[in-house]
This record gives C-alpha cells, structure tokens and sequence, in this order.
C-alpha cells in the first residue's frame, strides 16, 4: 500500500508537468495557450515582486521625513537642530508648506545637483530631498529652495497647488527656519512658470537667484518682471530689504520648464491682501509656451 502511494505521487507531478508546460503530447494550439500562460504567470510575479519592492521603497523614503517631523515635534528647537546637524550636516533648515504635505527638512551642499538624487541619509534616491542653492549664503537677501516634482505628492509634488487662486487666497504665507534662526513667515507675491534653457525664451532665463542690486531701481525691475510672469496678481509689495524665499521645481507647461514661486518675509497686514489677490488675465511666459500652444507672444522689455 505504501509503494502503491509512492508510485501515485510522481505520476500526479507528472500529469500537472505535463498540464501545465509545453511537451511533444500537445498540438500547436495547446502550445500556444501554454506558452501564453506562463508568460502571463511570470509576468505576474515579475509585477509582483515590482510593487512590492516600490511600496517598501516609498515607505522607507516617506519614513525619513516622517522621523525628523517626529523629532522635530518632541525637541526644542536647538536639541533638533543638533540632532538633525548630527545626522547630516547639510542640514540648513526646516520649510512648512501650509495646505500641502510639505513639511521638509531642506539640506545645502556644495553643489546643486547632489540632492536631486540622494535623500537626507545621503543615499542614493529617486526622490531626493529639498535642498538650497548651493550659492545662497546665511541671511541671504533671496534664499532658493529646489526639490523634486514628484508623481505621488511628496517633496515639491504639491507645489502646483499654487497655480491655483483659490489655494492661493487660503494658503498665502509658507515658514522656513533656517538653523540658527527663527522660524519665519513668508508671503508669496509671485506664481509663474520659468524656462531652464535659454533656447525656450529667446536666449534669455529670468535670474530668480539674484542676491544683489545695483539700487532700488535696479531692484524693482527685477521684481516688477517677477509680478508681470505671475498667474496670480497676489498685490503683495516687495521692498529691497525684504529677505526672499524662492522654491523651484519642474513644470509640465513644456519639457525643461519650472514652477517658481517667490516669498518675501511676512509684514504687518499682510493677511488682509489675500482675500483681494485675482487671477493675472495675461501673465508673461517663456516663448516656447506659446510657441506649443501656436499664439503670439506677449512682450516684456527687459531693462535689467
């Protein structure tokens, strides 16, 4: 009897061998509904194992800034700068985004391309971190921040929503904390789109990092230019003396295109101009937008 069970079990590993993989028994269509199996099957696994090892690797990656939010909220404000100054010394500051999910340590380096492709870990990241302009120094009169425009909302993903006027009226004011300061409210006056390469705007890019001024007015072109790109007339002035907040990421308006929203450091009154901000009828993009879109160009004298 024992034999007999022994005998059975080949015999059934063999008839699903044969039920299952392509032999010399089959005929052509038989082949081909096999083959067609498998291939579905190891392509089903290979999904599998894809999702699989994305989910863990969002989850490690969201877990990063989730522990520094963490340690962050448990410390005072001059333990977390150490600890975090201990984990990594790149760290500069610390950018809450209100009405997104941007609550971010920010991170500088000696170059502006490190970060886009490590995280905080300084390991290598698809997600990379946010990290400031390599050329922006402590109190700095503009302070640029980049982060990476992701598909799932983190890091600068949510960014966009300030295209929107409404989101604009309900979230005008953003905090950074830069190590070894306060944490400061900026007001944001300008919402535009921006070319990265000089072939998309005629050989030109407007000079968002621009840190120093011949004089006023030398100052208020360079604002004024940011106020006629804007999509938002946010009514919000800006003074020499103001510090400056830029965060920029990728847009999707055309290959090679920026999201630049500019801040300046929150005044008195400010949050009575929010209400009022409309929506700019004829903001001024890079040629290449309206070259894609087949429509003349609005023009803009450069003075500066």
């Amino acid at each position: 009897m024992t034999h007999e069970k022994k005998r059975q079990k080949p015999e059934k590993l063999n008839k699903l061998f044969l039920s299952v993989f392509p032999n010399t028994r089959d005929n052509l269509k038989q082949i081909f509904i096999k083959v067609f199996y498998l291939i579905s099957i190891a392509a089903l696994l290979a999904l599998s194992v894809y999702f699989t090892e994305y989910f863990l690797y969002t989850k490690h990656q969201e877990d990063i800034v989730k522990s520094a939010v963490k340690l962050k909220n448990k410390c005072s404000a001059a333990d977390f700068e150490k600890k975090m100054l201990a984990k990594n010394s790149d760290y500069t500051g610390w950018l809450t985004v209100g009405g997104t999910n941007i609550d971010n340590p920010v991170y500088k380096t000696d170059n502006n391309s490190f970060y886009i492709s490590h995280n905080g870990e300084k390991k290598k990241s698809a997600y990379g971190a946010l990290f400031a302009d390599y050329r922006s120094k402590p109190n700095a009169l503009n302070t640029v921040i980049y982060g990476n425009n992701l598909k799932n909302g983190d890091m600068f993903g949510q960014l966009s929503k300030y295209r929107s006027l409404e989101f604009y009226k309900n979230n005008p004011d953003f905090e950074f904390s830069a190590v070894g300061g306060e944490t400061v409210t900026y007001r944001v006056y300008a919402v535009f789109v921006l070319n990265s390469l000089k072939a998309d705007d005629d050989g030109y890019i407007y000079n968002i990092s621009r840190n120093s001024f011949l004089n006023e007015e030398d100052f208020k072109d360079w604002t004024d230019e940011a106020f006629s790109r804007s999509l938002i007339d946010t009514g919000v002035s800006v003074s020499e003396g103001d510090r400056i907040i830029t965060l920029v990421t990728r847009a999707n308006d055309f290959e090679n295109a920026r999201l630049v929203v500019m801040a300046r450091e929150s005044h008195y009154g400010d949050s009575d101009r929010a209400a009022s901000a409309t929506a700019n009828p004829e903001p001024l993009y890079p040629a290449k937008w309206y070259k894609d879109k087949g429509i003349a160009k609005r023009s803009y004298e450069i003075t500066n």
